[in-house]
């Protein structure tokens, strides 16, 4: 599976020093990420397009150690994350122990989901949506040299999630296209060497759309970006991606 690289990754663990090397690697495929600590209270529904959730077992100011109060723990992040706008996601339990709590979760989650009539007037009480899949890695098997390994990781993931799973299409299309937008925008910095320049070429692409023959600087967004759209369209098109599914992008 490709990660995507918009933004769709979700790291929760309260040991920000346990996933550094994660959040690491993966920036060097310029695969962005958002961490949080697990702090119920940070927590949010923000984030319309997760894709892949790291959500550590244990969390030592959580006070939870029976098996019951840690999946119970594990139900508040899922819920305080997961809007009404979410799409196919998958959760990766994980932590330096062989506990393995995908199982119960699941059983929790799915319970959860079942109650959303229910809850409607408690909303914030509702899960919007089930992952799409949920399975668990131990911390230390995904390693190498004491640094997570994201090859490792990922060999993890495809042994879950079918190549041509629609959420992997997905993700495959949202890349290209924010792969397409960066050369657009690098042609742009080639032609355009300044900002004055850039200024009088999206002038000019406004100007060549725009039936009024006039412009101002309240409507000259609209007609400058359309062209840009076009151009987007057409980099899409050229572009010629012969990467399996399953390939990490570099």
């Amino acid at each position: 599976m490709e990660y995507p690289k918009n933004g769709s990754v979700v790291i929760v663990d309260d040991k920000i020093e346990e996933v550094e090397d994660l959040i690491v690697e993966l920036s060097k495929r310029n695969v962005p990420t958002y961490y949080f600590r697990g702090n119920h209270s940070k927590l949010h529904r923000k984030l319309n397009n997760i894709k892949v959730i790291f959500l550590d077992i244990n969390y030592e100011d959580s006070g939870a150690t029976t098996p019951t109060a840690v999946t119970d723990n594990l139900v508040k992040i899922i819920k305080n994350l997961i809007n009404k706008k979410a799409q196919d996601y998958i959760i990766i339990t994980w932590s330096t122990t062989t506990e393995s709590y995908h199982e119960r979760l699941q059983e929790r989650l799915q319970g959860l989901y079942d109650l959303a009539d229910r809850l409607k007037e408690t909303p914030k009480e509702i899960l919007y949506k089930m992952p799409k899949h949920i399975f668990s890695i131990n911390k230390e098997d995904v390693k190498t040299d004491d640094i997570f390994d994201v090859v490792k990781i990922n060999e993890v993931i495809n042994a879950v999630v079918p190549s041509q799973d629609i959420m992997n299409l997905a993700i495959h299309w949202e890349n290209n296209v924010l792969e397409a937008a960066k050369k657009v925008l690098c042609n742009f910095d080639i032609m355009a060497t300044t900002e004055e320049e850039q200024k009088k070429v999206y002038a000019l692409f406004a100007d060549s759309i725009s039936q009024k023959k006039y412009l101002t600087k309240d409507n000259i967004i609209g007609p400058a970006l359309a062209p840009i759209s076009a151009l987007l369209s057409d980099q899409l098109s050229m572009n010629k991606n012969t990467k399996e599914l399953q390939d990490i992008g570099n």
